[in-house]
């Protein structure tokens, strides 16, 4: 048999390849080239336990809203070393999804909201974030002392 290319009739005006053998009996509707995480702590003011589930509920809404779905990996234990508190310790919550450029790009604002607020109700140092492999630290951004 040789492949073929086929393609779902109800992915709207953008058609993605489905390179299967013949007969397959799935096709591909939609295509997303680009990944991203966020590590949810839970943790206040570096070190210090906090219930911290109301943040990663609303990471979810907004992955969910913004990329039509999200993953939350269970709780994970993550170090790092702070200048001020030395070799920190917390469970983290990972949150990902898959989307295109362009949902990347409208998710920019509330994902930077986001992310400024957990800084700030959190009083974290920084937050991980990554897209499509590569990871940054985000903290606040120089005279900045609140979201928004």
């Amino acid at each position: 048999m040789t492949d073929r290319v086929d393609y779902h009739p109800n992915c709207g005006d953008r058609r993605f390849p489905n390179p299967t053998r013949q007969g397959s009996k799935v096709r591909v509707c939609q295509h997303f080239t680009r990944h991203i995480r966020v590590l949810i702590p839970t943790t206040e003011d570096i070190d210090h336990p906090a219930n911290t589930a109301a943040w990663v509920d609303r990471a979810n809404q907004l992955f969910s809203a913004h990329f039509g779905g999200a993953t939350c990996k269970p709780a994970a234990l993550g170090f790092y070393i702070s200048e001020n508190h030395g070799l920190v310790k917390e469970t983290v919550f990972e949150i990902e999804a898959w989307t295109t450029e362009v949902g990347l790009k409208q998710a920019k604002a509330a994902l930077e909201e986001l992310l400024a607020e957990i800084l700030v109700e959190l009083g974290q140092e920084t937050v991980f974030l990554a897209v499509n492999n590569e990871a940054y630290l985000v903290t606040l951004a120089p005279g900045k002392t609140q979201a928004a």
